[in-house]
């Protein structure tokens, strides 16, 4: 009976012994392996961003604190501070949480081959970032659910991302690689208007064909147009769209030296600023109407379908009350 024990003693130090070695060894082969870091930036520091996919690459440059982006003419467009900061701050979230692969033969399997996007990030003419980022995953979340109850999985999802020049593929919990737009226009500034709907206080509509007019709120805070009551209803919804207004497709191929005279334009008073904001929109045969605004002066706006047109032109019977029978 001794004898058993001291074999079964035996026997359990040795798997003691051997459970040790592979949590030692496991765990040593495992930090060799999985980097803990994989993006390292200064985003305060960074010049510029390349993104290449498909052939196609896109550049961003910072120049005296001020966001810019390559167009496909070759000139350089302003771009929304907003957007690069979130580009930065995407790429800067990005954490491994496990080894995939570790071969090249395995890289179309998580799109971190050619087919990938390829970021690079500079500081000064230091590239601090060169990396794939590959194709978005789906997982599911246990929830607990109580008995007799239904529920819907959380998912989660990850990215799988490749640094260049390492053969090893990980998979990144938390990081869309579809929020890197590889899109020009979605960094540019889309900006037309901008107010704080109440303090507008003038607006001045100049119309084709002897229409113009001038919707104006008196010392009395009511709203007019030529000495006779707007509907205070009209006027406030009228703001309320006026007061953001973003344009949708740029107009890039048009030369604004052409542009002569705006058929339509708007004048808008905010109280405290000396000088009104405009707004001028030119008929075009390919594009209909281009929008153009003193908020955002490089920028010109496509507006086929008149939706830009419908929400901004306006006549003096949209703010009248009209009599019902």
């Amino acid at each position: 009976m001794k004898l058993s024990n001291r074999k079964l003693l035996g026997i359990l130090f040795v798997l003691l012994a051997i459970y040790a070695g592979i949590r030692f060894w496991g765990g040593t082969s495992r930090s060799k392996t999985l980097k803990e870091t994989l993006v390292n930036i200064q985003r305060d520091r960074v010049s510029r961003v390349l993104i290449d996919k498909g052939g196609e690459q896109l550049e961003l440059i910072n120049q005296d604190n001020s966001w810019k982006v390559k167009l496909d003419n070759g000139k350089y467009a302003q771009a929304m501070e907003s957007s690069a900061k979130e580009l930065l701050s995407n790429l800067a979230s990005i954490q491994p949480s496990r080894l995939v692969a570790k071969r090249a033969t395995q890289w179309k399997d998580y799109q971190v081959d050619s087919t990938g996007t390829r970021v690079q990030v500079f500081e000064g003419e230091k590239r601090t970032l060169d990396i794939v980022l590959g194709r978005l995953a789906m997982k599911a979340q246990p929830q607990n659910i109580q008995p007799g109850m239904y529920g819907r999985q959380q998912q989660a999802f990850y990215s799988f991302v490749r640094l260049q020049g390492d053969e090893n593929v990980y998979a990144a919990d938390n990081f869309m690689s579809l929020s890197v737009s590889t899109k020009a226009d979605a960094y540019r500034n889309k900006k037309l208007l901008t107010f704080n709907r109440d303090s507008i206080h003038r607006v001045s509509f100049l119309l084709p064909d002897e229409k113009s007019f001038v919707l104006e709120k008196t010392a009395d805070k009511q709203w007019e147009i030529e000495g006779q009551q707007a509907d205070s209803v009209h006027v406030e919804h009228y703001l309320s769209e006026l007061a953001y207004v973003n344009g949708q497709a740029f107009a890039d191929g048009v030369n604004p030296e052409g542009f002569t005279k705006a058929a339509y334009s708007l004048l808008i008073n905010e109280e405290g600023k000396p000088e009104p904001v405009q707004v001028h929109i030119f008929e075009h045969p390919q594009y209909k109407f281009i929008l153009n605004s003193s908020e955002n002066k490089e920028a010109y706006f496509a507006d086929p379908d008149s939706l830009l047109f419908k929400q901004i032109v306006k006549y003096p019977l949209d703010f009248i009350k009209q009599e019902t029978n």
